[in-house]
């Protein structure tokens, strides 16, 4: 708006000077009497009545106002780093892939929510891991922070990244050899890189188990990767599953 003011004041000045010229022309064609009128007239400030001076100055105006209203609406401004707060910290954590990571979870103005990671010791530190809206509406009302921190792991790739698990399936399933009833929540972190959280219902026994690379039989590799659908992965990883009577929990077969 600042640079159409110029433009504006040439603009006015060119429909007086278009006055002028009208004013020149009507002395040609009028009277010596019209030409007295004219310049009294010119004394008065009716100038801008004269024949053109009028059209002109609109003309100005509205060009000015089509060039405001043809002007981009201005970028809105990124969040101030300033704006964003650490909500929850921890040191030393020990991620379900095997890491230890020092982690820190910030929330902007907007609810947007990102985690920091670094290994201890001058380790790996990774770039601010956005965290997707649909993942937190997924994590633990009681304590969702709490919850974050505990899937936060590292995907090996390459390449290796920082990474939020996610829960692939949630459900009762019965584990043999004694078929015990056993609830089961399963997330994925990369294609090799499962947590197994579950708790035998009858005793309340939490059982827990990490897979890795490495960790699974070949079969159910290959067949892991045929079916990478959420629900073809947990029916996959409980049909390999047993529970130890013993004590020793969860195990692959």
């Amino acid at each position: 708006v600042g640079a159409a003011a110029p433009a504006r004041a040439s603009a006015g000045t060119a429909a007086v000077g278009g006055g002028a010229a009208g004013a020149n022309a009507g002395v040609v064609e009028s009277s010596a009497a019209a030409e007295g009128d004219l310049a009294s007239a010119g004394a008065a400030g009716e100038v801008t009545a004269l024949p053109g001076a009028g059209d002109s100055t609109e003309a100005a105006g509205s060009a000015e106002a089509a060039g405001v209203a043809g002007q981009a609406p201005a970028a809105p401004e990124a969040p101030s780093r300033n704006a964003i707060d650490v909500v929850t910290s921890a040191q030393g954590v020990r991620a379900k892939t095997g890491e230890v990571l020092d982690l820190e979870v910030r929330q902007d103005a907007d609810g947007r929510v990102e985690v920091l990671a670094r290994e201890p010791g001058g380790g790996e530190e990774w770039r601010p891991l956005p965290v997707d809206p649909e993942l937190l509406a997924d994590l633990d009302e009681a304590d969702p922070w709490a919850d974050l921190l505990g899937r936060v792991g590292v995907d090996p790739g390459p390449p290796r990244q920082l990474v939020v698990s996610e829960r692939i399936g949630q459900r009762e399933v019965q584990l043999g050899p004694s078929q015990s009833a056993v609830l089961l929540t399963l997330y994925r972190y990369s294609p090799r890189r499962f947590f197994i959280a579950g708790m035998e219902l009858s005793t309340q026994r939490l059982l827990n188990l990490a897979l890795f690379e490495g960790s699974l039989p070949p079969a159910l590799e290959a067949e892991l990767d045929e079916h990478p659908a959420p629900a073809m992965v947990f029916d996959l990883i409980v049909s390999a599953l047993t529970l130890d009577d013993g004590g020793e929990g969860l195990a692959i077969r």
